[in-house]
């Protein structure tokens, strides 16, 4: 799915939510309503429950247990605060938010549509008049530019850039052995199956 469609979906759910708990600072023309006031009031009387759950706490884990929601209670209404005063700003931002995603997402940035004709540039030139080892080594570091310079390795992850050239060197460098060994292998092969056997010089010099 495009990522437009994906914030489209992300914005429907997130309004919604703040919508219903009355706190919609999303939208510029946010203004408080009932949902707003009775959302402060559930929090007045959460606030009322902690402190009467310390009151009657039986023991030390009560005790904490009570403290941590109560720690919970002030965090959650230092948000509410600065949520309120700065309402405004968050609506701003996630205007900008979405002018960036459906815009840019639509009309394309600078800099991607640069690349579409650089690459359109790139598969017009005169291919053919090339010789056929260069045409396929354009084609594959053309292919190769459109993969995304990381390597995965199942259960580790992916790898930088630098991990994955020296992990390359390596396999070079060991499949460089390899062949050369089988090169000197092969030669020596050749060369005793091409030179006679030792018994028949034996038998000429007699």
């Amino acid at each position: 799915m495009e990522t437009a469609d994906k914030f489209a979906q992300y914005e429907r759910y997130l309004c919604m939510l703040c919508n219903t708990i009355g706190f919609n600072v999303l939208d510029n023309a946010w203004k408080k309503t009932y949902r707003t006031y009775t959302s402060m009031f559930l929090c007045s009387q959460y606030f009322f429950w902690m402190v009467w759950s310390l009151i009657i706490a039986s023991d030390t884990f009560e005790l904490l247990k009570s403290l941590s929601f109560l720690g919970f209670f002030f965090q959650c209404s230092l948000k509410m605060y600065y949520t309120i005063a700065n309402a405004s700003l968050y609506g701003i931002t996630f205007d900008g938010l979405k002018q960036a995603i459906y815009v840019g997402h639509t009309n394309g940035t600078p800099e991607q549509k640069s690349n579409d004709r650089l690459y359109g540039y790139i598969w017009n030139l005169p291919w053919y008049m090339l010789p056929s080892e260069e045409q396929l080594r354009f084609k594959f570091m053309l292919g190769r530019s459109q993969i995304p310079a990381e390597m995965v390795i199942r259960s580790v992850g992916p790898l930088n850039m630098e991990t994955f050239t020296d992990i390359m060197q390596k396999i070079y460098s060991a499949f460089t052995m390899m062949y050369s060994f089988l090169l000197s292998a092969t030669k020596t092969r050749i060369e005793e199956d091409l030179s006679p056997p030792k018994h028949s010089i034996r038998r000429a010099k007699h």
